[in-house]
């Protein structure tokens, strides 16, 4: 009889350890509280993930521009933010043992019309989506000083004892991507 490798731990090249090899993919929950912070429905709903006995769990959007935004009830976290709703959003997610990694994110040209929000992106070419592009709002391409502030609006985020737990973000194609990891480490 073959066993399933589901449920063995995975170590990742740089040693992080999931605990299995089950997955909560991102979605967008879009359901921040007043402020585009964390409250109890998110916490609630991650710690039920999180007690389901996922291995990894990533996080849906969370911005890092409340005037760039992808939906109603975004996430948003900046300098300016206090951390404890995120705080406890990540024990609530951490409380089966799962990895937790959040998906920080700029959407860039992906901004619905409905929102009322500038679309920047780093080229004006729209979203071409047939007949419901014009669900998107038209793309205005930043400037290289809009590009740059928005790479220093990327959070620096560490663990507790101190050490950077961004992991990764690249410059491609002038587009940020971002991903960065709450261990418990």
């Amino acid at each position: 009889m073959t066993v399933s490798r589901c449920f063995e731990p995975l170590t990742l090249p740089n040693g992080i350890v999931i605990p299995n090899r089950l997955a909560k993919a991102a979605m967008e929950e879009n359901m921040a509280a007043e402020g585009q912070v964390p409250d109890r429905r998110l916490w609630s709903l991650y710690e039920a993930w999180a007690k389901g006995g996922v291995g990894l769990i990533i996080t849906g959007n969370v911005m890092i521009d409340p005037r760039a935004l992808t939906g109603p009830g975004g996430v948003v976290l900046q300098a300016s933010n206090d951390l404890m709703p995120f705080k406890r959003w990540a024990q609530a997610a951490r409380s089966g043992g799962a990895q937790v990694w959040m998906q920080i994110n700029h959407p860039g040209r992906q901004v619905m019309a409905a929102m009322g929000q500038v679309a920047w992106a780093p080229s004006a070419v729209n979203v071409d989506l047939g007949k419901h592009s014009k669900l998107i709002a038209p793309a205005q391409a930043m400037s290289e000083a809009e590009i740059r502030l928005t790479i220093q609006r990327l959070p620096i985020l560490r663990n507790k004892h101190g050490r950077p737990v961004l992991r990764a973000w690249k410059f491609m194609r002038r587009t940020v991507i971002c991903s960065a990891n709450f261990s418990r480490h």
